[in-house]
């Protein structure tokens, strides 16, 4: 499996989605997946569920943020398999099991081309905030017709963190 994504949480590693193949099959079915794994000693893993509600990607990134896992980001060719039908969401569970759509979108997306894949990200924790940062990324496609789509490559910076309510903390604004 490549393109998944990894994160711990607790005494756990949990591993999300990924792809066996870049292009859809002849009836159309891609090769992606939109299941979540666990293991706790790196040699048995337990599926924690076939098929979550977020769509099937590779080159996402899963972090833990908040005590919850968010996932955002990632690779989907359209119907004609050269251009992007990235997914447009961020999704976040507390246990890999159970997910929710944030209404937040990754790097403020309003279109899928705006969506990238293969970009570096971490967790930025301190007493009194923690934050997600995303470094560069990559918005190509599959159209090696196009003489730009190699430029789509990007070297900005985004940052998204928790809600702070009186009540207690909520994965979910770009700050």
């Amino acid at each position: 499996r490549a393109g998944a994504a990894l994160a711990v949480m607790g005494d756990a590693l949990f591993l999300f989605g990924g792809e066996c193949g870049f292009l859809a099959d002849v009836d159309g079915v891609l090769p992606y997946f939109n299941d979540v794994w666990r293991t706790r000693d790196g040699a048995r893993w337990e599926r924690v569920t076939a098929e979550a509600p977020w769509p099937s990607r590779p080159g996402h990134w899963v972090l833990p943020l908040a005590d919850r896992f968010v996932l955002f980001g990632g690779f989907r060719p359209d119907e004609t398999g050269i251009g992007e039908d990235n997914p447009v969401d961020m999704w976040t569970s507390a246990d890999g099991e159970k997910w929710s759509l944030l209404a937040a979108r990754p790097w403020s997306a309003t279109t899928s081309a705006d969506v990238k894949y293969d970009f570096a990200a971490i967790v930025s924790s301190s007493s009194s905030d923690s934050s997600i940062y995303t470094f560069g990324g990559d918005r190509e496609t599959f159209n090696f017709f196009d003489p730009v789509n190699y430029l789509r490559i990007d070297n900005d910076v985004w940052a998204f963190g928790p809600v702070r309510h009186a009540h207690g903390v909520e994965v979910g604004a770009a700050v």
